[in-house]
């Protein structure tokens, strides 16, 4: 991760998130996106857009977690995102606008 004080999480008085800041917090974003579109497809077996497979977003997975997957182990996959995103939610910060 790159510096601690430039990327963030801005949140409104409602505690809804307004934006992410920074690379980190876009990174972050990138990785709820990815754990989202296992889960829309564990449930649905739909794609989320014609161009993304579910090889595709395994593969992802694989790069950030270090671990493979094959196409039957979308549960482990979304297991191992969780704690990925858990480590990356505790490092930024978050700030009310």
């Amino acid at each position: 991760m790159s510096q601690a004080d430039a990327s963030y999480v801005a949140v409104n008085r409602k505690g809804e998130v307004t934006s992410y800041v920074g690379p980190d917090a876009t990174y972050y974003y990138a990785m709820v996106m990815l754990q989202s579109s296992l889960k829309f497809w564990q449930k649905t077996k739909m794609r989320v857009n014609r161009h993304v497979t579910v090889t595709d977003m395994l593969a992802r997975a694989s790069r950030v977690t270090q671990k493979q997957y094959k196409r039957t182990q979308v549960a482990v996959a979304i297991a191992d995102l969780e704690a990925h995103l858990a480590a990356l939610r505790s490092a930024l910060p978050v700030v009310t606008e």
